[in-house]
């Protein structure tokens, strides 16, 4: 919905046919909770509202990837100054999306403790991913702290992924909810328990979420 003073007029309600699971990117598969995760994060990547066959545009990239090394490496520009929604992990200052909270997120696909639905996405496909995944296991202070090999930012607006073998579906995999930008700060504040809570970029926030009743988003 879209809060207003204009009243009942300027707000959209829409019925779900079940109850909200989740509103974790990395354990949302369904259709209920993609219906209201889509309309708050942004991936690099969309699929053009019109265009048939199904096209890959550009969302929070700059364009589509280049891609080197004969498909093992992709370099895709971000977009600048896109920020998020406001949320205490970041105090009272705006916080603008960053290449590093792309790798953030991927990383919480490969979290043991995550269980994420979307594992299967990276799994053996990133360089170093697995090594990476095996190497923290359950341990949160060490997931914050290791790399993967694969994953590189060498400024906040650029990221650099190299694969183990050609990947054909790379540009499909970063236009899916799992793979949104999630910024460190709030995994921190959050213990990375982010079940009941969006921090996204896209044009609604979550105003309140009640498991009985749905959902409420503000524009």
């Amino acid at each position: 919905t879209n809060d207003s003073k204009k009243g009942e007029g300027n707000i959209l309600e829409y019925p779900l046919s079940g109850e909200v699971r989740t509103l974790d990117l990395t354990t949302s598969y369904d259709t209920l909770s993609a219906t209201v995760i889509h309309q708050c994060v942004e991936p690099l990547f969309e699929y053009h509202y019109l265009k048939r066959p199904y096209t890959i545009v550009p969302l929070i990239a700059k364009s589509l990837p280049k891609i080197e090394q004969n498909g093992l490496r992709y370099i895709i520009k971000i977009k600048e100054n896109i920020p998020y929604h406001p949320d205490p992990a970041f105090g009272d200052m705006p916080r603008f999306v960053k290449a590093e909270d792309f790798v953030t997120q991927i990383k919480r696909l490969a979290f043991i403790p995550n269980a994420s639905s979307g594992w299967w996405l990276f799994d053996g496909k990133i360089k170093g991913i697995n090594e990476f995944r095996e190497k923290v296991g359950s341990n949160f202070d060490l997931f914050l702290k290791t790399n993967i090999s694969g994953l590189k930012t060498p400024d906040d607006h650029t990221l650099i992924i190299d694969l183990v073998e050609p990947y054909p579906q790379m540009n499909a995999a970063l236009a899916m909810s799992f793979t949104a930008p999630m910024p460190k700060e709030a995994l921190i504040k959050y213990d990375n328990k982010m079940n009941d809570r969006i921090i996204g970029t896209g044009p609604f926030m979550l105003k309140k979420w009640n498991h009985l009743s749905g959902v409420s988003l503000v524009r």
